[in-house]
């Protein structure tokens, strides 16, 4: 009987993400993953953080003094990059396209 893990032939050139969320107090949580993470990471990070979409946020330039990854909001149409993390905007879902790029949503929030 085969498990439900894919073997390292099967998983070789498939795409994988670290994707992390958080409430509205994550901050510090977000900033210990990513300090510890090296350069070089070799998948992307989604990180969504849950608060208002009224609210402005400096997420990314906060996280950006916390670790040497790149870090960035994400962008309709943006290709999630190794060693790149993405933020979603506040009150969005991240999401991942069938084509690899990344998208925005409204949808109600879960």
């Amino acid at each position: 009987m085969q498990g439900t893990c894919p073997s390292e032939e099967e998983s070789e050139g498939s795409f994988g993400v670290v994707a992390l969320a958080a409430s509205a107090g994550g901050f510090d949580a977000f900033s210990t993953i990513l300090s510890a993470l090296p350069v070089g990471f070799p998948v992307p990070i989604l990180l969504l953080q849950h608060i208002s979409q009224e609210r402005m946020t400096c997420l990314p330039e906060l996280l950006s003094r916390q670790t040497r990854l790149s870090v960035a909001m994400a962008r309709p149409g943006d290709r999630p990059a190794p060693g790149r993390v993405h933020v979603a905007p506040p009150g969005r879902h991240l999401l991942v396209r069938p084509d690899g790029t990344l998208a925005l949503s409204d949808a109600p929030l879960v």
